[in-house]
């Protein structure tokens, strides 16, 4: 009987999960990252510093007031939220959900993190796709040896996952829960009654 209980008491916290997943708020995060070519003859150690004052520069650039207020004005999306929220405050939402980072790449190359967060998938896949883009050209422009040549290339495709409480951890979390309820309500109905 107590092991019947113990079962309900799984499935119970497994539902209960189930519907927290569904009613909890998600977020998103996409990710890109872009591999700074190195030229033929580089030494490593030369390339190493050049990635990183190339990755230093264009992620400052990037998250600059002027950049910014460039990209929210060539963005369809965020244009049309103009009309609706004062600039600065676009402007903030951006640095807020955007991470641009150096980042060492496998094969001794080096890169640039770009990920951004949203509450739709779409919307973080589609932002982090043109923060990357901006985020190339930027290091393109700072290059004083590209000579119009690209400066970086995309590593792989742009990924996006959901963060934080998603249905099947709170499913989990819940089954879990219910189950360690139930193995407590067993083992203290065992001990009550030898």
């Amino acid at each position: 009987m107590s092991l019947r209980i113990t079962g309900m008491l799984a499935m119970t916290g497994a539902l209960t999960g189930f519907f927290v997943g569904l009613a909890v708020p998600h977020n998103y995060e996409a990710h890109a990252t872009l591999r700074f070519i190195r030229p033929a003859g580089l030494p490593q150690d030369m390339y190493d510093r050049e990635s990183h004052t190339l990755a230093d520069s264009a992620a400052a650039r990037a998250m600059s007031a002027e950049e910014l207020s460039a990209f929210i004005a060539g963005n369809a999306r965020l244009r049309e939220m103009l009309s609706a929220d004062p600039l600065d405050d676009i402007i903030e939402r951006l640095r807020k959900g955007t991470h641009i980072e150096f980042a060492t790449l496998p094969g001794h190359f080096n890169g640039l993190s770009v990920r951004y967060e949203d509450e739709v998938a779409g919307v973080a896949m589609d932002m982090t796709r043109d923060l990357a883009l901006q985020v190339a050209a930027l290091a393109k422009s700072s290059n004083v040896r590209a000579d119009g040549k690209e400066v970086t290339e995309l590593a792989g495709f742009p990924v996006v996952v959901p963060t934080g409480a998603t249905v099947p951890y709170t499913t989990a979390f819940g089954l879990l829960a219910g189950l360690a309820v139930g193995a407590f309500t067993w083992l203290g109905s065992r001990n009550r009654h030898p």
